[in-house]
């Protein structure tokens, strides 16, 4: 059984797909990264394996979703009338009500309660010193934590 059923528009896109290629030849994305999941084929693929759950929708996976620069040129070149980028939305879809969306789940719940989202913005403000120190331009991180080190930030303000 597969993980995410239901979802009749990916499974029809994915049957549609004869595999044959014609996606390659246009896709900018892969003449420069020569990588078969960056094209709606390998997408098609990967796609696939996460409804028949051979794999899960991590992440990873996500970002070689992302990796679009949504020109259609694979639509346009595609003899059965596939829409990657139809895929690639309605997988979006699928990971977001499987709970790969967490922070900006967060991020709403905040803005709908605008005094626990200024109370944020204010302990940010006040405690930013822990996290970041004061370049002359503004500032940068005290350790890594997942953001660059070389570029410097603006302060967030006492006040929201």
């Amino acid at each position: 059984m597969a993980i995410y059923d239901g979802i009749k528009e990916i499974e029809e896109e994915l049957l549609k797909c004869m595999k044959c290629g014609n996606c390659q030849a246009v896709c900018p994305i892969y003449k420069e990264t020569k990588a078969e999941a960056s094209v709606a084929r390998g997408k098609i693929r990967l796609a696939e394996a996460v409804l028949k759950g051979e794999i899960g929708y991590t992440p990873g996976i996500a970002k070689r979703f992302d990796l679009c620069l949504t020109c259609e040129a694979c639509a346009a070149n595609c003899p059965c009338g596939v829409k990657p980028i139809r895929l690639s939305w309605q997988l979006g879809r699928v990971s977001t009500t499987k709970g790969f969306a967490h922070s900006k789940k967060a991020a709403f719940t905040l803005l709908r309660h605008p005094k626990l989202f200024d109370l944020g913005l204010r302990m940010g403000g006040t405690f930013q010193g822990l996290v970041f120190s004061k370049k002359d331009k503004g500032m940068s991180p005290r350790f890594p934590i997942g953001i660059e080190s070389r570029r410097s930030y603006l302060p967030w303000p006492p006040n929201p």
